[in-house]
């Protein structure tokens, strides 16, 4: 990520020294061997003059990343064995097929910030209703597995190369 003073108390541009504001970015992704990554309507600081973007808080990319690794994010298979690892559906324990397909994965976040950190939340928008800001969607595209029993799909990704294209989109900002 790029080197850059995090201090809570210098919310201006570096160029200009304007007031960064609240904006959204429309879409920005990035894509690392298989896997893309991306996000729509991701709230961000911006200057008035567009010198320069950055993320809401410091810590923003690590919350973001525990929040898409964690169990509420993007499904992945479990896997049983020491030797010859077994992938396993985590709805129905049902062993999964070797067979890798491309596969689309969305998620719609919403931060919500008590005190100084933001926090990211998952929601479930209707559709067809008013987006709040806050809110944001995640798309991954990468290698995954279907579940033959129950139909789902399981992200088959490496946890290093999600933070690596996390961490490019950030550098984005």
């Amino acid at each position: 990520m790029n080197e850059r003073n995090w201090n809570t108390d210098t919310l201006a541009c570096s160029h200009c020294h304007r007031v960064l504001l609240p904006s959204n970015i429309e879409a920005i992704d990035t894509t690392d061997g298989e896997i893309t990554l991306g996000f729509r309507n991701l709230l961000c600081l911006r200057c008035p003059d567009d010198h320069e973007r950055r993320p809401t808080s410091a810590d923003f990319g690590q919350t973001l990343e525990d929040a898409l690794l964690g169990p509420q994010g993007f499904p992945t298979a479990r896997f049983k064995g020491i030797f010859r690892k077994t992938a396993l559906c985590p709805r129905c324990d049902h062993a999964l097929s070797e067979t890798l397909t491309l596969a689309r994965f969305e998620l719609a976040l919403f931060l919500k910030q008590p005190g100084t950190q933001y926090e990211v939340e998952f929601e479930t928008p209707i559709p067809g209703t008013a987006t709040h800001p806050s809110l944001f969607w995640v798309d991954l595209s990468c290698p995954s597995l279907r579940c033959d029993a129950c139909g789902t799909n399981l992200a088959m990704k490496p946890a290093a190369d999600m933070r690596t294209a996390l961490g490019r989109i950030l550098d984005k900002l």
